[in-house]
């Protein structure tokens, strides 16, 4: 069991970090057709990943050959997905589209694999692999039949993993504009080439039987710069706080992983030492991690962008002193007086103002940091506080709506 798990220890490291970043990146962008692709991509690999572990590790012959199927699925319709996603992460089209060219093989390769996929699921005969004396599939693994059939199954593997090369080949050609381009293109290729190595070192290792845990932890590096490409070059997250949240996503759970296992080795420690089967740390933990979740979570959030984005970090601040102000008041004058010195505050403004504008000028509302503001201003006037009195800031052009003020008016 204990070589089994060694040999099988990519695809379980490869089914978390696809599960985890597909869904990850699919909730904070889901309108996205390049994390939509992604997401569909991560499906892929999450099902072959657990088919290929749970299907050695179950003692039922017939689960293993249920599972069996599944995986032998999952084979011939992942290079499609991997295709797919690379088709639109080197797109020139600013919407992410297919372009009607590519289209065509894709709808092709997706077709083939479909009718292989339904073979492997539900017609027979497919040939039942023997219990294997090889560590890492004592059930041995499902094939094809010997013959034409095999053959389509490779090529189908393997046609798309080539398709992609000169994919990546051909959006190389025009040259990138900034040096920010220029890496995020060669990072992309490098996780294309892996994942097509991974992928061929994968179909090769199931035909010739030997074992998986190379062409898996190829993809699972793949994964890795995947992971790095979303942080660094806003591939695959649109936004600056898609990519914020999900930041905030990787950290909280290595965090929680990091709680996890705390608790798993107290939990031993403590069973050990004073010979009780009681779950009595798990219990204790459970009820400090339902209080102090809320507050923990909100001040690693806070220390995550006062490091990385302190832009966020100062609006938050400032909302939540706003926020904090208005509820602490009850009428509008109080709310408008509490808010705007709250944000003369948090930007060190020395002075501010909040005027409503009537068909007869401006009406103070709210001042900060001076009482000389006048109650009313007339139309076509404002108050303009100097540093000195004799300071002058510019000279200010005025003309009638909608045209371009004259040269001395």
């Amino acid at each position: 069991m204990t070589s089994l798990m060694l040999h099988r220890l990519p695809d379980f490291l490869l089914v978390v970090l696809c599960g985890w970043l597909g869904v990850g990146l699919l909730v904070r962008a889901p309108d996205n057709r390049v994390t939509y692709s992604f997401a569909w991509f991560c499906a892929h690999m999450v099902l072959y990943g657990l088919t290929s572990i749970q299907a050695q590790l179950t003692e039922s012959a017939t689960v293993a050959l249920l599972l069996g199927r599944l995986q032998l699925a999952a084979a011939v319709l992942t290079p499609v997905a991997f295709l797919h996603l690379m088709l639109l992460l080197t797109s020139s089209d600013s919407r992410r589209r297919l372009p009607r060219l590519a289209a065509v093989p894709l709808a092709l390769c997706y077709a083939t694999g479909m009718t292989l996929a339904l073979y492997a699921l539900f017609f027979w005969p497919l040939p039942v692999a023997p219990h294997s004396l090889l560590p890492w599939t004592p059930w041995g693994d499902l094939q094809f039949p010997v013959g034409p059939l095999r053959w389509a199954a490779v090529a189908q593997q393997s046609v798309p993993l080539v398709l992609v090369i000169g994919l990546v080949e051909m959006s190389r050609r025009p040259p990138p504009e900034t040096a920010l381009d220029r890496r995020a293109r060669w990072v992309l290729a490098i996780a294309a080439y892996l994942g097509v190595i991974g992928g061929l070192t994968a179909i090769v290792a199931r035909e010739v039987n030997v074992s998986p845990a190379l062409s898996q932890s190829i993809m699972v590096t793949v994964m890795l710069i995947l992971i790095y490409t979303v942080l660094s070059h806003r591939t695959l997250l649109p936004s600056r706080l898609a990519r914020r949240s999900f930041l905030h996503s990787i950290l909280v759970s290595l965090f929680t992983a990091l709680y996890v296992v705390l608790v798993l080795v107290l939990e031993w420690v403590i069973g050990e030492v004073l010979d009780i089967n009681t779950p009595l740390v798990t219990a204790l933990s459970t009820v400090g991690l339902a209080a102090a979740l809320g507050p923990v979570g909100e001040w690693l959030r806070g220390q995550i962008d006062r490091r990385f984005y302190p832009r966020e970090f100062d609006y938050r601040r400032l909302v939540q002193s706003f926020s904090d102000e208005l509820f602490e008041c009850g009428d509008l004058t109080h709310q408008l007086q509490s808010g705007l010195s709250s944000i003369c505050q948090a930007l060190e403004v020395q002075t501010g103002l909040v005027a409503v504008a009537t068909p007869d000028g401006l009406v103070t509302r709210a001042s900060y940091g001076s009482n000389d503001f006048p109650s009313y201003l007339p139309p076509h006037r404002a108050a303009v506080r100097t540093p000195e009195p004799a300071a002058s800031l510019g000279t200010l052009d005025a003309g009638p709506s909608g045209y371009p003020a004259a040269p001395g008016g």
